[in-house]
């Protein structure tokens, strides 16, 4: 993982809920939504990551 990566998953385990909202980790990396867009992608695709509604991601590993 890239060190942007770490940050995005950083700013979602940082969070009180199972499902964060991509508004919460764009704000926490006060980013722009292109940005973060393009790493929810690379998450994604590594499955490290899941889209669990529109607009919120969760962990595919139990209990990370």
């Amino acid at each position: 993982m890239s060190k942007q990566d770490k940050k995005f998953v950083l700013a979602m385990a940082q969070s009180s809920n199972e499902r964060v909202t991509i508004k919460e980790i764009r704000e926490k990396l006060d980013r722009p939504s292109n940005f973060i867009a393009n790493y929810r992608r690379r998450l994604l695709d590594d499955e490290i990551i899941k889209a669990t509604n529109y607009g919120e991601v969760a962990f595919t590993l139990p209990f990370f």
